[in-house]
């Protein structure tokens, strides 16, 4: 047990090799399953970690925030705001399907998809898009200029963005000299998607359009996007505010055994 605990195997066969050579005991496939899962074992894929700051870092990050909040003026206004990249893709996600049932998904041809930049209103559910060629400094510049019209009443438009090097560019900075008298950019701990919770509203997304769903043509994935932003979101707003919200989780690389 020990030795399956201290690596990765990835095939029935290679555990099967293992006990026979130090064991001389020879097991079918079906047999060391059976075996396997008597151990408390399942055949699963290890967590994908990002590349995350010190917990001392988010903690840092979350009481800020939580400040933030407890000293808004009435108008200000918070604001989460990242990119996303919804691709023409079919995407097979898992779902209850009936013992025999051979449930297939239709695959699209194409690697066409859009550049969103968006900003998520965590209090109202509104958000902000703008879509280009690709996602860039004029992208957060028109974003930004989009939120001060969009919140002409606010003293303050707080906007927590993560540290694209767009997001820091020359460009955003002159713009921002001129313009952004009324905008407070507070930038994440570098690595922490954890802390962005717009991050949950592309989970959404791509549950609700990509996951499953065979859209006969690019023009049709479009209108899907489109429709989830214009009328799935609003109209739905009150159920998908129990999943995109701000409880943010704390992750500690330490939790895990991470593979080398």
């Amino acid at each position: 047990v020990d030795v399956l605990k201290s690596r990765l195997f990835t095939s029935t066969a290679e555990v099967i090799a293992l006990v026979e050579e130090r064991f001389g005991v020879t097991f079918s496939r079906s047999g060391m399953i059976k075996l396997l899962h008597r151990l408390g074992f399942g055949y699963r894929k290890p967590k994908a970690l990002p590349r995350l700051p010190s917990v001392e870092t988010q903690e840092a990050f979350v009481a800020t925030y939580e400040s933030l909040l407890n000293g808004l003026n009435a108008r200000d206004q918070v604001v989460f705001c990242d990119a996303v990249h919804p691709e023409y893709q079919t995407r097979p996600a898992h779902g209850w399907i009936a013992d025999g049932d051979p449930v297939a998904v239709s695959r699209t041809t194409g690697r066409q998809r859009l550049n969103l930049h968006g900003a998520l209103n965590l209090e109202t559910g509104a958000c902000h898009i703008v879509e280009g060629e690709v996602v860039n400094a004029e992208t957060t510049t028109a974003l930004l200029s989009r939120l001060l019209t969009a919140y002409p009443e606010a003293g303050t438009v707080h906007v927590i963005l993560d540290n694209a090097r767009y997001h820091h560019a020359k460009v955003v900075r002159k713009w921002l000299e001129a313009n952004g008298q009324r905008l407070n950019l507070i930038f994440l701990p570098p690595y922490a998607p954890n802390l962005n919770a717009i991050e949950r509203l592309w989970a959404v997304l791509h549950k609700m359009v990509t996951h499953n769903k065979a859209h006969q043509s690019f023009d049709d994935f479009v209108a899907a996007v489109q429709t989830f932003f214009r009328e799935t979101l609003p109209s739905q707003w009150h159920r998908i505010r129990d999943v995109v919200s701000d409880k943010f989780h704390i992750i500690d690389r330490d939790d895990f055994r991470v593979l080398a």
